[in-house]
């Protein structure tokens, strides 16, 4: 099972608010055996921290009020990619592709139709049955959060549409204030709505030089979060996608990167039932549904995923998922639940 973790400046935002509570928390984090250099901390770690601040304010808005407070400097490399960006879509694409460098626990995706665009953030469900009270904190802070930084980073007001959250109702007031927009309970999803025209707005900070170099940092700090990870095949799937350069990285080239032998490495996927061709493979699969889902050409996709002709790429596409790509081109609602296949 993947472990769950959480930045450690999340918890320094954390520790912020109990200060302004004027708590003093340096006992429970010596308890909760956090090293100093540590990047991540475990989520059982966080949760057990939260309850405990809540127990001791008395406050259970706590996650309401960070997501108030919080500056885009607290997402790090994440915010500084957001901010580097051209558009609030690329913004939000790079959000996306890097929200694993704050937390495991939530994934943030979105998607959009011809008038709207929803941010969706989904929480883990192992977390949630762990701790639904931290769970719920931190998808506030982040809710919120997201929608602040909508206006900061165009410097245009764009209130949402709806909010959509998959609990009951609880501190509906001050969300009601907060978003000034409907908010639908006992949802599927945690949605955030927007007009779709929030997508094309240009970001005020945008700097493509910048943007190159945070990418690489971002790729480097996800292979660090992912040797924390439980899974060693996690750790070898991120370092295949930090070096994808567009060609796919050699066994050897990955030996190197985690100072490894090729022998080393292939026996401990094995005890993962898994083998590095194996990973590529499934690599190989999830780019050539972001492709599809994107409109990327079959030519184009072919190119990025190392076939020297279209057709080799087709005959392995229609091995993996039964079907030709054009197939998936012509009624994309195919693709909903293909990556689950992975």
């Amino acid at each position: 099972m993947e472990k769950k973790v959480i930045a450690k400046s999340i918890l320094v935002s954390w520790l912020q608010i109990a200060q302004k509570q004027g708590i003093d928390a340096s006992i429970m984090i010596e308890h909760l055996n956090i090293a100093e250099g540590d990047t991540f901390i475990s989520f059982e770690q966080f949760a057990l921290f939260l309850e405990w601040l809540i127990k001791k304010t008395g406050d259970n808005q706590l996650g309401i009020k960070l997501g108030e407070q919080a500056n885009i400097a607290a997402l790090g490399v994440v915010g500084q990619l957001i901010q580097a960006s051209k558009t609030t879509k690329e913004g939000l694409e790079n959000a996306c592709k890097y929200f694993n460098l704050l937390s495991t626990v939530l994934k943030l995706d979105y998607k959009t139709n011809s008038q709207q665009v929803s941010l969706i953030f989904e929480t883990d469900q192992t977390s949630f049955s762990q701790s639904p009270e931290a769970c719920w904190q931190l998808l506030m802070t982040s809710m919120i959060f997201a929608y602040k930084e909508v206006y900061f980073l165009s410097l245009q007001q764009h209130k949402p549409i709806e909010l959509h959250l998959a609990y009951p109702a609880r501190d509906e007031k001050e969300l009601e204030h907060l978003f000034a927009c409907p908010i639908q309970w006992n949802r599927s999803q945690n949605l955030l709505v927007f007009d779709r025209v929030v997508l094309d707005k240009k970001i005020i900070h945008a700097d493509y030089e910048l943007l190159i170099h945070l990418e690489k940092l971002a790729c480097q700090r996800l292979t660090q979060q992912m040797k924390q990870l439980e899974q060693f095949s996690d750790t070898v799937k991120s370092l295949v996608y930090a070096l994808l350069d567009p060609y796919f990285p050699s066994l050897e080239t990955i030996a190197r990167q985690l100072n490894l032998s090729e022998r080393s490495i292939q026996r401990k996927l094995k005890k993962e039932n898994t083998s590095y061709s194996a990973l590529i493979t499934d690599i190989k699969k999830s780019i050539a549904i972001d492709c599809l889902a994107k409109n990327i050409s079959i030519k184009e996709t072919s190119y990025l995923l190392g076939y020297s002709e279209p057709s080799a790429f087709v005959h392995a596409f229609k091995n993996w998922f039964g079907k030709p790509p054009l197939a998936y081109k012509i009624n994309p609602g195919n693709l909903s639940g293909m990556k689950e296949q992975i």
